[in-house]
């Protein structure tokens, strides 16, 4: 699947654009682990928060919408700051700001104040996702085939790193406070290493292809009714697709520790499921650029689907 945009250099030139995708491929990589490790390390301790809050089912189930109602007000904002500040400083920011909003809720008080703390969290990751998708789209297209399913299957190895630090620390007695400060301290650091090597706003730019304004005195031809109606038909399909994708992930982010708990396994043990689900992401993400390369998007779309 040959890109149109990947330029093709040869010489000192091509080796020096080569090393700086490598290293801008490397720091997308490593954003997404950071995001995928951040929240897995509080979602094998949500029971605990569950227990400590004197919460019942019905309750804690309204205490984790608190995160996407957060994820679906900011995400509205989330083009308007990479369009002002570019891809990689946003998901940067996104990604500290999501740490201080997980720390806060593990400090919290009381239930409002967790609640709060997750809406934060939930627009900080939204907007965290947007920044990070969006650089890792500019890289796709400097290498001129599909790349972008490695970078989630990171965020999967984090999803489980993250997972493992949680099942740790509820060994060690490890308070959530404490082990959400260093959780965040340290993706943090992660990030902003990984900013160093992220391409430039000015070649982020140069990738994108301005729409040439209408000539004075002309106007611009309106797309047929039917056109529309066919890509509104398509948007309002992927919309259902993500929609279905994302309750099966986030019923097993945040619902697999409590139910496995509720089995009778211990607490470091009930931490598996969740790890189990983004173990099992990483093998679909991790296979998935090739076979985009070899079926294309649409077939593999498709095959999803079924």
């Amino acid at each position: 699947m040959k890109n149109p945009h990947a330029r093709a250099v040869k010489g000192p030139m091509a080796a020096s654009e080569s090393s700086v995708n490598s290293r801008a491929r490397a720091a997308v990589a490593a954003l997404f682990l950071t995001n995928g490790a951040l929240f897995a390390n509080m979602a094998p301790r949500l029971p605990e928060l569950k227990r400590e809050l004197e919460l019942d089912t019905a309750g804690y189930g309204l205490l984790v919408t608190a995160w996407p109602i957060g994820a679906i007000l900011a995400g509205l904002a989330a083009g308007a700051l990479v369009r002002r500040f570019g891809s990689a400083l946003v998901a940067v920011f996104g990604t500290m700001a999501t740490g201080a909003a997980l720390l806060a809720a593990g400090s919290a008080p009381g239930v409002v104040w967790v609640v709060l703390a997750f809406a934060l969290g939930g627009a900080m990751d939204s907007i965290t996702d947007v920044g990070q998708n969006a650089h890792g789209l500019v890289v796709q297209r400097r290498y001129g085939r599909s790349i972008l399913n490695s970078f989630h299957a990171l965020w999967s190895v984090g999803a489980v790193i993250g997972g493992l630090m949680a099942a740790g620390a509820i060994q060690m007695n490890l308070a959530l406070p404490v082990h959400l400060g260093i959780s965040m301290v340290l993706f943090a650091a992660v990030a902003l290493t990984a900013l160093k090597f992220c391409l430039p706003r000015s070649a982020e730019l140069a990738v994108i292809e301005p729409v040439a304004p209408p000539a004075p005195g002309t106007a611009r031809a309106a797309a047929p009714a039917g056109s529309r109606g066919r890509m509104l038909l398509m948007m309002s399909a992927l919309v259902l697709i993500s929609v279905a994708g994302v309750m099966v992930e986030d019923a097993g982010n945040s619902w697999s520790t409590l139910y496995l708990g509720e089995l009778g396994a211990p607490a470091a043990l009930a931490a598996s499921g969740f790890i189990a689900l983004v173990g099992a992401q990483f093998i679909g993400r991790i296979l998935g650029d090739g076979m985009v390369n070899r079926f294309g998007q649409r077939g593999m779309a498709q095959f999803g689907e079924r």
